[in-house]
């Protein structure tokens, strides 16, 4: 699966700022001055761009940097989902739900969903908030507890 977050490291400091794929196009679009990049590639009101310039990050300037409150992500040709909120990350395969703490498994080996259904519940909010069905592509969403 897809990382949903980094690490950025220059040759004096390392930020742990959490970035997605979908946050590079406006990081390379700030850093050549484009501004316009979202309403230029919106072709209806549903339209909506929902990366985040980290090149503040990149900069040394974390205090202006503007985070995301989660990353989130589908593959329906793998039928699976992602959710990252801080810590917590929540893959959804098939519609089951795994759920892992990444401060203490970070290589993602040991599913504690049934030990924080609050958090599986939360995690699960935002897939319902998020996602928009698709006859093109098509993904199983877990049951809401």
């Amino acid at each position: 699966m897809a990382t949903s977050a980094a690490m950025v490291k220059s040759s004096s400091s390392v930020s742990h700022h959490q970035f997605a794929f979908y946050d590079l196009l406006p990081t390379f679009c700030e850093v050549a001055g484009i501004h316009d990049f979202p309403t230029a590639y919106q072709s209806n009101e549903n339209d909506r761009f929902d990366g985040i310039s980290f090149y503040p990050t990149l900069r040394g300037r974390e205090e202006t940097q503007t985070k995301h409150d989660f990353l989130y992500w589908e593959f329906h040709e793998t039928n699976m989902i992602g959710v990252r909120q801080g810590d917590w990350k929540m893959v959804v395969e098939r519609g089951k739900p795994r759920l892992y703490n990444l401060s203490t498994d970070l290589h993602e080996d040991h599913d504690i969903a049934a030990q924080h259904p609050e958090v599986v519940r939360s995690l699960i909010d935002i897939i319902y908030q998020e996602h928009t069905d698709s006859k093109l592509f098509p993904i199983t969403l877990p049951q809401r507890p």
